[in-house]
C-alpha cells in the first residue's frame, strides 16, 4: 500500500515529460473507495507550488551528500455531484522528495473540504494561502441559516513548515525505499465576504 501510495504522488505531482517509449504504469486492481486507483481518477488538479533541489546528508551514508528534488503540490480532489449541500472538492497539501539513489520521502495531509477553489499561493516558506468557497459557519451556529450567506469567500492560510522540514531532511529514511512523514500542520481562516451558490 505504501509503494501504491508513492506512485500515486508520483503521477499527480509529475511535471509532462517526453518519452521514446511506453512503460507499463502500475494497474489499480482494488474498487475501494480508498484506493489508490479511485483516488487517482478524483484528481481534478495538482498545483506545483514548490521545485527545489539541493544537496543533503542522509542517514545511512555518513559524511556524503545526495542530491535530493522536493516538490510541493496542492492536490484537488472531485468529490462528485453533491444532492445534501456537501461540499463539492477536497484539497489536500502532498510533498515528495526524491533522493539521488537512496529513496523517497513523502507526505500528504489533508487541508479542506470546500465547495469552490479559486487558486492558491505560496506567500512565505512553508506557508501557503488557499482561496476557497466555504460554508458560512457563522450562520449555521445554533441552528439559524442565512440564506443571504449561506457560502463564504475564504482564505485559508497553511502552516506546513514543520511538514516540509521533516520530508526535506528525510531523518531515519530506510536506504532504497520509501517512507511517509507526518509533522503539525496548522489551519486558519479568515472569511472575505459572501459568495453565490457553486450549485
Amino acid at each position: 500500500m505504501r509503494i501504491l501510495t508513492v506512485v500515486f504522488l508520483m503521477i499527480a505531482m509529475a511535471l509532462p515529460g517526453r518519452a521514446a517509449m511506453l512503460e507499463p504504469a502500475q494497474r489499480f486492481d482494488s474498487a475501494d473507495f480508498g484506493s489508490p486507483g479511485f483516488v487517482l481518477a478524483r484528481t481534478a488538479q495538482a498545483i506545483e507550488l514548490v521545485r527545489a533541489t539541493r544537496d543533503i546528508a542522509v542517514d545511512g551514508w555518513p559524511g556524503e551528500k545526495v542530491a535530493s528534488d522536493l516538490r510541493v503540490s496542492l492536490i484537488v480532489m472531485d468529490t462528485g455531484p453533491s444532492t445534501d449541500v456537501s461540499p463539492l472538492l477536497e484539497l489536500h497539501l502532498a510533498m515528495l522528495n526524491t533522493i539521488t539513489e537512496y529513496g523517497t520521502a513523502w507526505a500528504i495531509e489533508p487541508v479542506a473540504a470546500v465547495y469552490r477553489f479559486d487558486g492558491v499561493t505560496r506567500t512565505a516558506p512553508g506557508i501557503y494561502e488557499v482561496r476557497a468557497v466555504v460554508l458560512n459557519g457563522q450562520d449555521r451556529q445554533e441552528g439559524q441559516t442565512n440564506l443571504d450567506c449561506y457560502f463564504q469567500e475564504a482564505v485559508i492560510t497553511v502552516d506546513a513548515r514543520a511538514l516540509s522540514v521533516a520530508v526535506r531532511q528525510a531523518k531515519g529514511l530506510p536506504e532504497f525505499d520509501a517512507q511517509r512523514y507526518t509533522a503539525p500542520m496548522p489551519l486558519s481562516i479568515h472569511a472575505q465576504g459572501c459568495a453565490a451558490s457553486p450549485y
